[in-house]
């Protein structure tokens, strides 16, 4: 999974960071959970509420509990491979089984990288609105 690193020196109050980084870890994992639900990719809901975000007064991590979430983030096979980790689709494809049958086969083989950390991680204005949000709330 892609990781997020905060590395955070100098003259802060670290009850301020500590506090902040918390919030800013809520609000990414609220964003990587909207990108799962507007993909669709809740079936059973464990891969939704799997996600978390756990600050440890130097480092940020967002992952998931899912064996399978990096499968849904970087794909599968030849169709997750013809994408590098920077690279995802902007449009989302249709799900193959959601396709009839012929129009399924000329997809690669594999599942197609959803990526929905990344299409957080990687959006500089949506990152920088919710760590303004974060260092501002507190």
């Amino acid at each position: 999974m892609p990781k997020l690193v905060f590395n955070i020196s100098g003259d802060i109050d670290d009850a301020y960071i500590n506090k902040s980084m918390f919030i800013l870890g809520e609000l990414i994992v609220n964003e990587i959970k909207k990108q799962v639900r507007i993909m669709k990719l809740q079936v059973t809901g464990d891969y939704l509420q799997g996600w978390f975000a756990n600050w440890d007064g130097k480092k940020l991590d967002i992952d998931n509990r899912m064996p399978y979430a990096p499968y849904l983030e970087y794909g599968t096979f030849t169709f997750g491979g013809s994408y590098t980790v920077n690279d995802f689709p902007g449009i989302m494809f249709p799900k193959k089984k959601d396709l009839p049958r012929a129009q399924a086969a000329v997809f690669p083989k594999g599942m197609q990288p959803f990526a929905p950390v990344r299409r957080v991680l990687y959006n500089e204005t949506k990152m920088k609105r919710l760590i303004r949000i974060a260092f501002k709330g507190v």
